[in-house]
């Protein structure tokens, strides 16, 4: 899942990105990504969910060879399981969720009873037959979060085929009417005796609650529906037994005479009934004795006894909870080459991952090859970035240093694992053939792009993320690559650049220069810099007062919108007050020393409020006690000084609070304030 995005107020023209939430903490923008240490940026492309925490990326998950190999049987499983549908598919069924079920099952396998309740009202019970078997076997094929979907349906059709033996000779009308898809319960008698005597079995246990179920099937040995009877009495015996808890504290909770005695319940079971349409169903069954008991072996052969032909779907949804298992698993001659590469651990020592590559080299080109060697680059990448910052660990020397590579992620694998042992040089030389669809390595490009002092490379990269880019033009770059980027580029793009140019005319009070520059792109926002320009050559008390409170109401429509998220984001990019230097995540790459002084230059200059507060101090800085005007401009600049100071209390930032604390603007306001009667002081 990538970064989960939560859109606050839009950026200034258009840019998308959205501020990431924390678990527990407030919202920020991903603004420094292009200055993230090395191995940030790495596990930024291996697939960390800024939400649910760290992912794997889908070609090194266990289904990815699989849906090479076959990729319309394991369409449903990659749905479920990467998409991860199963959250939804059960909310899809209820009525807090209406319409949610139609879009979710689209395109997934499912089963209907239509085709055979048509044939039942035709009276052809051995149409209706082979219908009800196509339903009971589509649900058992089913991965169980999708069958779970279509249980009504599953009962309906195993009830019949359970009670067909004895139905030859039942009016239509009554089975029509016994398998209609109204509840039964309302469209006929309640009293199971009034059905005709060959419904009366099944009405009578339709009527009963699971528990009884249980109880029944020991005093009904020879119902036609014994094989569901003792199916629910084993599932309410494993209920009842198996102690509660995880694995390990069922594992050590468990006896192996209560592990015995379940699967002697199951034989019995299989040797009651072997042509039972419930026979793999009660199989599968005994896959969670074999999970929670930690018996892993015997639960392969039973999987493998189905795959590949049989049961595909449910077979391979069972095998992704016994993986690493059993260490044989892989050499067993039912396993074939995408799912040996499915359940292969990649080597950690040198000699056994050369060994693996020149296995997979050696079945180039087949897919299930290039799979392998784009799993064993990127587990190869992964370890070295957990040793990254010792660079303990070198590349093996069978790494593929040279060649073209066969698809963009196993290119992205090798530029990170160059990366990964601190060979910066190749990593580059191989960068620019991976294509801009691997979006984790756009703030690396953008990183290089800086490196080279290629300011407009790096804002306009492709692929990264448009906070990182507006962080790129509104705070760090300089205005000679402003300038460039004034004509390249989308149009928010060149908007930014000109107000970020504008921005610095605001802070040296050449507004009239700011007011030509943004006449570029916007006339009316123009014409709101030309009046602050107009009003502000009045350098009276009376005229810095009146540009001061224009600019004060115009909230974001001469510079920026207020958005907090924003603020919060550059600002905790500075480093603490009692600490030198950068901050640490500039300090990491060595880039731009002076990343703090920018971020102060850009929070100074495009701020409207600030820039509001300064031409108030300016005016109560030569005012007098008798000044006119002077009580409401000091409450006035009072309430903006508070203003900016409450963004950082309110919303955990300092930079504010540290600024104006004890500077002039502050002092000015104190001064002035002294000189107003106590009536009327703020």
């Amino acid at each position: 899942m990538s970064a989960r995005r939560v859109f606050c107020l839009t950026l200034l023209f258009g840019a998308a990105s959205g501020a990431l939430y924390p678990c527990g903490g407030p919202p920020f923008y991903p603004i420094g990504t292009p200055f993230a240490s090395y191995d940030a940026m790495l596990t930024q492309v291996l697939g960390v969910d800024y939400y649910y925490g760290p992912s794997r990326p889908p070609e090194a998950t266990f289904l990815y060879p699989l849906r090479h190999a076959r990729p319309l049987a394991t369409e449903v499983l990659w749905r479920l399981v990467e998409h991860r549908d199963t959250d939804w598919l059960p909310k899809a069924m209820s009525e807090s969720w209406p319409g949610r079920r139609d879009s979710i099952l689209r395109g997934l396998p499912s089963v209907s009873l239509e085709s055979f309740r048509s044939a039942l009202a035709r009276g052809d019970l051995a149409a209706a037959e082979r219908e009800a078997r196509v339903v009971a076997e589509g649900v058992i094929d089913m991965p169980p979060p999708l069958a779970d979907v279509y249980q009504g349906e599953f009962r309906r059709a195993i009830e019949f085929l359970e009670l067909r033996p004895t139905l030859d000779g039942t009016p239509s009308e009554a089975l029509s009417s016994f398998w209609s898809e109204t509840v039964p319960s309302e469209t006929a008698p309640s009293d199971p005796a009034l059905y005709p005597r060959p419904l009366r079995e099944g009405a009578r246990i339709r009527t009963m609650s699971r528990a009884t179920l249980a109880a029944y099937a020991d005093s009904a040995p020879t119902s036609p529906r014994a094989p569901s009877l003792r199916y629910v009495a084993l599932q309410e015996q494993m209920k009842r037994e198996i102690p509660n808890g995880w694995g390990d504290e069922i594992r050590k909770a468990a006896t192996p005479e209560l592990w015995g005695r379940l699967h002697a319940a199951h034989d019995r079971w299989l040797a009651d009934f072997p042509a039972s349409p419930l026979l793999d169903l009660v199989k599968f069954s005994r896959l969670r004795l074999y999970r929670l008991s930690g018996d892993t072996s015997p639960a392969w052969q039973l999987l493998l006894g189905f795959y590949p032909d049989r049961r595909y779907a449910r077979t391979v949804w069972e095998m992704r909870f016994f993986r690493g298992g059993d260490s044989t698993a892989a050499n067993h001659p039912a396993v074939d080459d995408p799912l040996r590469v499915a359940l292969t651990d990649v080597p950690a020592e040198s000699s056994g991952w050369c060994a693996m590559w020149r296995d997979a080299e050696a079945g180039r080109p087949a897919t299930w090859a290039v799979d392998l060697e784009e799993r064993m680059l990127y587990s190869l990448a992964e370890r070295l970035a957990q040793s990254a910052a010792s660079r303990q660990e070198s590349l093996p020397p069978c790494f593929p240093e040279d060649g073209a590579a066969p698809t963009p992620f196993w290119g992205a694998m090798r530029v990170m694992a160059l990366m990964g042992a601190g060979r910066t040089a190749e990593a580059r030389g191989h960068l620019p053939a991976v294509p801009a669809s691997i979006p984790g390595l756009a703030p690396l490009r953008a990183r290089f792009a800086l490196e080279d002092g290629r300011w407009t490379d790096a804002v306009l990269t492709p692929g990264l993320d448009s906070a990182a880019a507006l962080y790129l033009v509104r705070v760090l770059a300089p205005d000679s690559a402003r300038g460039r980027l004034e004509t390249r580029g989308p149009d928010w793009i060149r908007r930014e650049a000109v107000l970020a140019r504008a921005a610095g005319f605001s802070a040296r009070g050449d507004w009239a220069g700011g007011a030509a520059l943004v006449a570029k792109f916007d006339p009316g926002r123009a014409a709101r810099w030309t009046t602050v320009a107009r009003l502000a050559r009045d350098t009276t008390f009376a005229g810095l007062v009146a540009s001061a409170r224009y600019l004060r109401g115009q909230r974001g429509r001469v510079l920026y919108p207020r958005d907090v998220d924003w603020y919060r984001s550059v600002e905790a990019r500075l480093p603490p007050p009692d600490t030198a230097g950068a901050p640490p995540r500039a300090r990491a790459t060595g880039l731009l020393a002076d990343e703090p002084e920018r971020i102060r230059r850009h929070l100074l200059e495009s701020t409207e409020p600030y820039l509001a507060l300064t031409l108030y101090a300016r005016a109560l800085e030569r005012a007098g006690a008798n000044t006119p005007g002077l009580a409401p401009a000091v409450r006035e600049a009072d309430a903006l000084y508070r203003l900016l100071t409450d963004w950082d209390w309110n919303h955990g930032a300092r930079f504010w609070y540290r600024r104006l604390a004890d500077g002039p603007e502050a002092k000015i306001i104190r001064r002035a304030g002294r000189l107003v009667p106590k009536a009327a002081r703020p």
